[in-house]
């Protein structure tokens, strides 16, 4: 299991995250950010935002983790 990709990926108030598939959007007051994120993980967009991996295999857990840590970045 990944440490970082269990971690919630925290939105500042004042921004809106969007799930468009296959890329996210990030909506704040300076402009928007996308990204378009690997097929092996999924985003959710909830009270708790995080990112999950799609299947059991190794690639899908070594994305879990760099996924997040771009959404975050």
């Amino acid at each position: 299991m990944s440490r970082i990709g269990k971690k919630a990926v925290p939105v500042p108030s004042g921004r809106h995250g969007e799930r468009r598939r296959p890329d996210h959007q990030v909506k704040g007051p300076k402009g928007a950010l996308q990204l378009v994120l690997h097929d092996d993980v999924t985003a959710r967009w909830t009270e708790r935002d995080q990112v999950d991996p799609r299947f059991e295999t190794k690639r899908a857990r070594s994305q879990w983790g760099t996924s997040r840590t771009l959404i975050n970045t």
